[in-house]
């Protein structure tokens, strides 16, 4: 089990609208959960059993009040290519960087930083039960929401610094193919720091 708070970093409840640490996070049309399924790597909605892959410990990049998500159990983050709306569980490197937009209570929209693209769990059961999620543009109002059940105070591990955004990875090949893997947000060109 990782440190609490290894960094001993400060939280600014102000700039920042969810405390990180460990979560259950709940779909709120159903109360179904947000799951890692490693079987085809995807992100989806499984009915509660308190499970590890369905616990996420939730990270703050240092000095930002931007996110990243990391399934307890297989320690993947959640991730989301330029051109793709299906998150994906990848390495910290290739996380997505994510936005909590706090709407009431404990019930927040978890949006893809710099974008109007919002998670959303459109509730349709596909082979084996599975329920994925996905990204989209829609007005976020019913099946974007959801409600973030804290369990604790530990992150798992801190965050390295990520160079900021400047857009999503170009569909053309690069040399390094380190910015062709899905959920990869970033150019190699980009060096701005969050």
């Amino acid at each position: 089990m990782g440190n609490r708070n290894p960094a001993n970093i400060t939280f600014n409840p102000v700039d920042m609208p969810l405390t990180p640490g460990t979560y259950i996070i709940h779909d709120t049309d159903s109360d179904w959960v947000l799951a890692y399924y490693s079987s085809n790597n995807r992100i989806g909605t499984w009915s509660s059993n308190q499970a590890d892959y369905e616990k996420w410990y939730v990270k703050c990049y240092p000095g930002s009040s931007k996110y990243a998500i990391q399934d307890m159990s297989y320690k993947r983050y959640i991730a989301v290519a330029m051109k793709g709306d299906n998150p994906y569980g990848m390495e910290e490197e290739d996380a997505s960087v994510l936005e909590l937009e706090h709407q009431f209570q404990d019930f927040y929209l978890i949006k893809l930083a710099g974008t109007r693209r919002y998670l959303e769990h459109p509730n349709i059961k596909l082979e084996k039960n599975h329920t994925m999620v996905n990204f989209t543009n829609r007005v976020p109002l019913q099946g974007c929401s959801w409600r973030f059940e804290r369990i604790s105070g530990d992150t798992g591990s801190v965050l390295r610094p990520k160079p900021k955004h400047s857009g999503f990875i170009s569909p053309t090949p690069h040399a390094n193919t380190s910015s062709q893997v899905p959920g990869n947000l970033l150019t190699n060109d980009t060096v701005q720091q969050i």
